[in-house]
């Protein structure tokens, strides 16, 4: 998305990194959604003003996450032909 021409996040994905035996699940309470994380896993989402999320505790270990924005760009190809 671009506000005043500056490129902004307009969704972002989790990739769980370990696995914890509990706690740790992404939840989406405007949706009532909750996702418990495997290792390995990636979870897409939009951003809109209803995908705020929150993490539950986790208990006994630390969960690992690594955490991609996806930006939307209007200046992401210049050329025409620059793929050629």
């Amino acid at each position: 998305m671009l506000v005043d021409g500056k490129m902004t996040s307009v969704g972002g994905y989790f990739i769980f990194l370990n696995q914890v035996k509990t706690g740790g699940e992404v939840i989406f309470p405007q949706q009532g959604i909750k996702i418990r994380p495997t290792v390995g896993s990636v979870l897409f989402f939009e951003i809109t003003k209803s995908t705020y999320h929150s993490f539950c505790p986790v208990v006994g270990s630390t969960l690992w996450v690594a955490l991609r924005p996806v930006h939307e760009s209007k200046d992401f190809c210049v050329d025409e032909d620059e793929w050629l």
